[in-house]
Parts: C-alpha cells; structure tokens; sequence
C-alpha cells in the first residue's frame, strides 16, 4: 500500500515524465528550426535529473548538467530517468520510515520537478517566439 506522499511523488514523476516526452517530441519534429537555447535546456533538463538519480543511487553522474545531448539520445535517457526515479521512490519507502530522511528525499524530487518545469516554460516561450508548434502541458489535457 502506498503512502500519500509516496503516492504524490509517483503521479507527480509520471507528469513530469509526460510532459518533457511531449516537449522532447516536438523538438524533434521540429529539429531544423530548434535553436541552440533550445537544444542546451532539453539536455540540461534530462542531464539534471540523471545527476539526481546518480546522486541518490550514491553513484558518479555519467554528464555533467550542461553536456548537449544528441537528439537521438533524448528520449532513451528521459525513459531510463523515469524508470529510475520510480524505482527510488518505492524502495525509499520500503525501507525508510524516518520523518526527517522523507523530508530530504520528498524535498530533492520537488526540486526536481520544479526545476523541469521552469526549463519546460522558458523552452515554450522560446518555441513560441520563434513561430513553432507547442505541446499543450497543461495538466488538464494530460491526465
């Protein structure tokens, strides 16, 4: 059974994921016109949240927050960020049931889904600003 911050920490994971596969999706649609900005932040976004994984497995991130990302690699690593993610939020609570252990690691992944979603917003803008298609992200339209 899972607990109700286990539980937010999961759906809360999933939308994120959605999200930025949707943005990662009409960047490579639309790839020839995507501007460097663009392609910095999507990978700067995918290498933040492998570093926190890496961080919480106490391993050695394999890239460092600001490597460009080949387009190809995009989603490959987006998909493993999630499953590894997921994977850390039921065993963390499998084995921890410290209030102040929960705090940092529930407090580390909102870090992380905030910082997505800035990085998603200032990509938008940019997208819009430069005439390109847009995914629509607002929650409604994803649930």
């Amino acid at each position: 059974m899972y607990s109700l911050i286990e539980r937010l920490l999961l759906e809360s994971s999933e939308k994120d994921y959605q999200k930025t596969q949707l943005l990662i999706s009409s960047i490579e649609d639309q790839f020839d016109f995507v501007n460097d900005f663009m392609k910095k932040s999507i990978s700067h976004i995918l290498n933040h949240h492998h570093i926190l994984n890496s961080r919480l497995l106490s391993k050695n991130p394999e890239s460092d927050l600001w490597d460009p990302l080949p387009l190809n690699f995009m989603s490959k690593l987006h998909a493993h960020n999630y499953i590894v993610t997921k994977n850390l939020i039921e065993q963390f609570f499998i084995e921890n049931s410290n209030d102040r252990k929960i705090t940092v690691f529930y407090n580390n992944l909102l870090h992380l889904f905030e910082h997505s979603n800035y990085h998603r917003s200032q990509i938008i803008y940019v997208m819009k600003s430069n005439e390109l298609k847009t995914p629509n992200l607002q929650m409604i339209m994803i649930q």
